[in-house]
C-alpha cells in the first residue's frame, strides 16, 4: 500500500480524528474512506482509492493501483479543483459586441439575440449565475470547473467572434487579433 499527498494547501489546520474528519469545519470525509463533502457538494472517488488524513494533511492512498498509475495523478487534479471551486469559486468574463446584440437574464434562463432572426434560449445550470458587470460585459460564476468551462463553450458556439467584422462573443481570458480590411 503507498500513500500520494495532495498538492492542496489551504494553511490546513491539525484535524480531528474520528469517523467525519473535520477540515476548515466544512470538510466530511465519510466512514469509507472514498466520499469527501464540501460545502454541499459530494466527491467520490474510484473503487481502489481512499482518502485519509495525517498529521493535518490529506493523502490518496491505494492498494490496487501501482504508485505511477494515470488515475492516481488524476483524481488528485479532479479532487484539487473541487476543493478549489467549492471554496473559491471560478468565473469567466465575457464581452457581446455588435450593434442590437443583448442579453436578457431571467432565473434559469438567458435569452440571447444575437442577430439571428431568432432570439436563443438557453437554460442555465443550477451551479451557475450570469451576472452583468457593465453594458455589455458579463461574468459567469461556478464552483464546477468542468460545467462553466461547458456552459462558457455553449456560449461562444451561438455567436463566435469575427475578428473582421468585430462582432460576437469574446471572452476577455483569451487573447485575440483584430483583423485589418484590405485597403484598396
Amino acid at each position: 500500500m503507498w500513500e500520494g499527498s495532495l498538492s492542496f494547501i489551504l494553511a490546513m489546520s491539525k484535524l480531528s480524528k474520528g469517523i467525519g474528519m473535520s477540515l476548515y469545519k466544512n470538510i466530511v470525509i465519510k466512514e469509507d474512506g472514498r466520499s469527501i463533502c464540501y460545502m454541499g457538494g459530494d466527491f467520490r472517488l474510484a473503487k481502489g482509492l481512499n482518502v485519509c488524513v495525517i498529521n493535518g494533511m490529506m493523502h490518496i492512498a491505494s492498494s490496487q493501483y501501482k504508485k505511477n498509475h494515470p488515475i492516481i495523478g488524476t483524481y488528485i487534479a479532479l479532487l484539487n479543483s473541487f476543493l478549489y471551486g467549492r471554496r473559491y469559486g471560478y468565473s469567466r468574463t465575457f464581452e457581446l459586441h455588435g450593434n442590437g446584440m443583448f442579453i436578457k437574464i431571467d432565473r434559469n434562463m438567458v435569452h440571447i439575440n444575437v442577430g439571428y432572426s431568432h432570439i436563443v434560449n438557453m437554460v442555465i445550470p443550477s451551479s451557475i449565475s450570469i451576472v452583468k458587470e457593465v453594458s455589455g460585459v458579463y461574468i459567469v460564476r461556478s464552483y464546477s470547473k468542468q460545467e462553466l468551462g461547458n456552459f462558457c463553450a455553449l456560449l461562444k458556439s451561438i455567436k463566435k467572434f469575427s475578428p473582421y467584422k468585430k462582432k460576437g462573443i469574446i471572452f476577455c481570458d483569451k487573447p485575440f487579433v483584430l483583423k485589418h480590411h484590405k485597403k484598396r
